[in-house]
């Protein structure tokens, strides 16, 4: 899997969002979830990975993502970067 066929998902708030993400990244949390999902419905390709990232290991929002992504909207193949937005910029990774 290449960066390039991945859909980015960020499941932290929008003030971090806002601040830096991953490039076309698509931001969905609690707070926006109903926008944040048609936004992902309306991207979704079944043959790309939807890959979602928070600000590292110690933050679980991305794993609750990805498990309500898969149990409510039954989408597949889902993700979660276990290292997250953190590990992305302690490697000189390039963010929007």
């Amino acid at each position: 899997m290449s960066l390039e066929t991945v859909l980015w998902v960020d499941a932290r708030p929008e003030e971090a969002y806002l601040e830096g993400h991953f490039a076309d990244a698509i931001q969905i949390n609690e707070d926006n979830w109903d926008e944040g999902i048609s936004q992902l419905l309306e991207a979704w390709d079944p043959d790309v990975a939807i890959v979602v990232y928070c600000d590292g290991e110690r933050c679980a929002a991305s794993r609750e993502l990805v498990m309500r992504i898969r149990t409510d909207l039954g989408l597949e193949p889902v993700y979660w970067l276990k290292e997250g937005y953190e590990a992305f910029q302690a490697m000189g990774g390039q963010s929007e």
